[in-house]
Parts: structure tokens; C-alpha cells; sequence
């Protein structure tokens, strides 16, 4: 009980209500948008944190709003079958940390809204307690009184574990795109564009997995190269020539067959096969595969 003393003294619920004030409209504004935390009820996030965030956060945001996170209309034309894929690209990589940043927002608001609704809960349990007479049945309205407590103790945790997630996914977006030369005002154009290039890189990958593990490419892969105008018996004779090449290499102590060797091969695969996409509109019957006036472009 002496714990939570302290709960009990008139100016608790303005601390606490003031603390949670950053889930008002500026709040939800901007991260759903974090202001100032006053009395510091977090022990890492500080006021220069939330003031990072929100000079971030606004990109995020936009990148959300403008269709970014949704599935991409290549894989929607090409692949009759969505499966779920490694991120071997950069906008590919970028637009995990966005979507993992607004499920991060979200969780952020819940904990918000839940420790308001607590708030008020207390308040009015504030106002029972004065009041009630009955010996035992004001016990009974400590003991909730100390539930509540605890719940927005522990609250305050799941919360600040939600801006510290949020903080290092931005601080990660920011540091890929200036290691990779992205410019800010990357749109959904872009990653379209990139889709060719990394569904080639990432079949290919997969068509080295299946020989090393089962000395063929399987169904499924071959399905895939198929899709993107590949002939799977030309992707065999490449997977094996660079499998045998590396296998050279590690015998001969000469060549390379490291991530970097692999990364290359990948590279070369797009280069070569990029333009057989040709192939599989022409089947299809489509002139693109991308509608460009239903894509999000940059502000010319």
C-alpha cells in the first residue's frame, strides 16, 4: 500500500492527465503525434526524442496515406499465387520499416487511448472514495482504485516500448536511404519500378536454395520464372554453372563464393533476364504492367 500512497495525494490524476496530454490532437496529429511528456514517466524517451520523431514522422505518414504499404500491381498481374517474400531491394526493405511503423503508431494509440479511459476511471473512483461511507465497501473501491493503478503503471511501459520502436525504425529508414542515395520524396513509382529487377533476384535465390537442398529447381520456382518470361531449363543451366563455379572457387582456394559473389549473380540475372517481361505482356496482352495514372508519383 505505501507504493501507492502516492496515487491517493490530490495532484496525482493532474500529473497523470497532464502526461498524457501528448494524445490529444497534436499527439495524434503528428505521431499520432508526440508532444511533450511532462514529469518524465518514461525512463529512456526524453523530450528530444519525441521532438526527433516528430520532425520524422511526417514523411512516414505520407508514404502511408499514398499507397506504399499495400501489395504492389505487379505481383497483383504476374503472380496468380502471393507469397510471402525477403526483401532483396531497397524500396522493398523501406516499405517494411513503413508498414512495421504504422503498426508501431497504432499500437501507440491504443496504449493512449487506454490509459485516458484509465484516467477518468480513476478520477471518478477519486470521487467514490470521498464519498462512501460504508467501511467495507469503500475497501472494495481502494482495491479497484489499485487495479487501475497498476494498469496505468504498467501501461506507461507498453507505450514507451511503442516510441522507441517507432524512434529506431526512422532512425533505420533514414540511415538506408542516405547509404543507398534514395531521395526523400520516393513514391510508389518508384518501387514499382523496381519490382522487375527484385522478383528476378529473389527467384533466382530461390532456385539456389532448391538445388542445394534438393539438387533441382522445384515446381514452384520454375512457376515463377515461367511468370516473369524465364525458361526454367535456361535458369538450371545458370544456377548450376555459378554452383559449380563457386564450388571451384572453395576447392581451388582461388575466385570468390561469399554473400558479395552470390549478390553479383543476382545482379547479373536482372541484367540478363530483365527484358523478357516483354514476353510474358505479349502473352498476356497487356502493354504494361503498371497503370501510371493510378500510381503515386513525385510532385514534378
Amino acid at each position: 500500500m505505501d507504493s501507492l500512497e502516492k496515487y491517493s495525494e490530490q495532484n496525482v490524476c493532474d500529473k497523470l492527465q497532464s502526461s498524457l496530454d501528448i494524445s490529444s490532437k497534436k499527439f495524434l496529429q503528428s505521431l499520432s503525434r508526440l508532444q511533450q511528456v511532462s514529469e518524465k514517466p518514461f525512463r529512456v524517451i526524453t523530450e528530444n526524442h519525441i521532438q526527433e520523431i516528430n520532425d520524422k514522422i511526417k514523411e512516414i505518414n505520407d508514404k502511408i496515406s499514398s499507397g506504399i504499404v499495400g501489395t504492389t500491381q505487379f505481383s497483383r498481374k504476374i503472380f496468380t499465387l502471393q507469397m510471402l517474400q525477403p526483401a532483396s531491394s531497397t524500396y522493398r526493405i523501406l516499405r517494411q520499416i513503413i508498414t512495421q511503423i504504422e503498426v508501431s503508431q497504432k499500437n501507440v494509440r491504443d496504449s493512449i487511448y487506454k490509459l485516458k479511459i484509465n484516467m477518468i476511471r480513476l478520477r471518478k473512483l477519486e470521487e467514490q472514495i470521498e464519498k462512501e461511507t460504508d467501511e467495507f465497501k469503500k475497501a472494495e473501491l481502494e482495491i479497484r482504485r489499485e487495479q487501475i493503478q497498476a494498469h496505468i503503471s504498467d501501461r506507461f511501459a507498453y507505450l514507451e516500448d511503442g516510441i522507441k520502436e517507432i524512434g529506431y525504425l526512422l532512425d533505420a529508414y533514414e540511415q538506408i536511404k542516405k547509404n543507398k542515395n534514395i531521395p526523400d520524396n520516393w513514391t510508389e513509382e518508384d518501387l514499382e519500378r523496381d519490382e522487375l529487377r527484385f522478383n528476378i533476384k529473389n527467384v533466382f535465390r530461390y532456385a539456389i536454395r532448391d538445388v542445394i537442398a534438393y539438387g533441382r529447381i522445384g515446381t514452384a520456382t520454375s512457376e515463377i520464372f515461367e511468370s516473369l518470361g524465364i525458361s526454367p531449363v535456361e535458369a538450371t543451366f545458370c544456377v548450376n554453372t555459378y554452383i559449380g563455379e563457386c564450388h571451384k572457387a572453395a576447392s581451388t582456394g582461388t575466385g570468390s563464393y561469399d554473400y558479395t559473389s552470390l549478390d553479383s549473380f543476382l545482379e547479373d540475372m536482372a541484367d540478363r533476364f530483365e527484358s523478357r517481361i516483354d514476353d510474358v505482356k505479349r502473352v498476356l496482352g497487356l502493354s504494361d504492367l503498371t497503370t501510371d495514372r493510378y500510381l503515386c508519383k513525385k510532385n514534378k
